[in-house]
C-alpha cells in the first residue's frame, strides 16, 4: 500500500510539473495590430485611459502621472498636451503636444512607466490619412518585445488613420516605449509624418496569493495525492 501511494503521489507531482511547464510555454508574449484580437485574448479586468477626463490644452510635463501611468519624454521645445484638433478613436480628446497642430512627429517617442506591473498594453496611434506605412509606429514593452503597425489601419477616420498596437505578456512588465520610427525614411531626404495617441488600455497582474492561500493549495495537492490525481509642426 505504501508503494502504491508513493507512485500516486509521484504521478501527481509529475502531472503538476507538466502543467507548470505547459503554463510557462503559454506565457510567451503575444502581439496585436487589431483591437478586436487584443480584447479577445485579454483576461481579467482592464482600464482604458481615453483622456476625456482632462480639459483640452492640459499640459503634461515629463514625469506626469495619469491613470496610473507616468509619461516621460524628451521632445525639445515641446510638452505633451491634451488635444482635440482632429478626429480620434473615442470621444474628442487625445494625447499630443503643444505645437500649432498638436502632433508628434516621426522620431518623437515617449516612455510609459506603470505604477503597478501590467500584463497587457494596447493603444491607438492616429496618423494623417494615407501617410503611413507598415513599421512607422513601434510599441515596446521592456523585457517582452516590440510590435509594429501593419500596413492597414485598424480604423479609418474622416481625417486620419488609426493603427492599433498591443502586447500581452502573462509574465508582466512595468515599462513600455512608444516610438514614431524613422526606419522607413530615405537616409538622404529623410521623412516627416505626424501622429497622436489615444485609448491606452492596460490590464494588471493578478494579486499574489496570501501565504495561507498557498498553504491551502499545497494541502489540496496533498489531498489529490491521497485520492490517487506609428502635418508639419511649427
Amino acid at each position: 500500500m505504501h508503494r502504491v501511494l508513493a507512485r500516486i503521489r509521484g504521478g501527481v507531482v509529475a502531472a503538476a510539473c507538466t502543467l507548470l511547464v505547459a503554463g510557462l510555454a503559454q506565457a510567451s508574449p503575444t502581439f496585436y495590430t487589431t483591437e478586436a484580437a487584443f480584447f479577445t485574448n485579454l483576461t481579467g479586468p482592464s482600464h482604458t485611459l481615453d483622456f476625456e477626463g482632462l480639459p483640452v490644452s492640459t499640459l503634461l510635463p515629463s514625469g506626469s502621472v495619469v491613470g496610473g501611468i507616468a509619461f516621460t519624454y524628451t521632445i525639445p521645445g515641446f510638452t505633451m498636451q491634451i488635444r482635440d484638433d482632429f478626429g480620434t478613436t473615442s470621444g474628442t480628446h487625445y494625447l499630443g503636444v503643444n505645437s500649432i497642430d498638436g502632433t508628434f512627429l516621426s522620431g518623437d517617442a515617449f516612455t510609459m512607466t506603470f505604477v503597478s506591473p501590467v500584463t497587457a498594453l494596447g493603444l491607438y496611434v492616429i496618423g494623417a490619412p494615407g501617410a503611413n506605412v507598415a513599421g512607422d509606429f513601434e510599441l515596446t514593452a521592456l523585457g517582452s518585445g516590440s510590435v509594429f503597425n501593419s500596413a492597414t489601419p485598424d480604423i479609418s477616420l474622416a481625417d486620419g488613420d488609426a493603427y492599433f498596437l498591443g502586447i500581452i505578456d502573462p509574465a508582466g512588465f512595468t515599462i513600455a516605449d512608444m516610438n514614431g520610427t524613422t526606419t522607413n525614411c530615405d537616409p538622404a531626404t529623410g521623412c516627416q509624418y505626424v501622429w497622436n495617441v489615444d485609448d491606452i488600455t492596460t490590464a494588471g497582474l493578478p494579486s499574489v496569493p496570501e501565504p495561507s492561500s498557498l498553504f491551502l493549495l499545497g494541502s489540496g495537492l496533498a489531498g489529490l495525492a491521497g485520492l490517487g490525481w506609428r502635418r508639419t509642426r511649427q
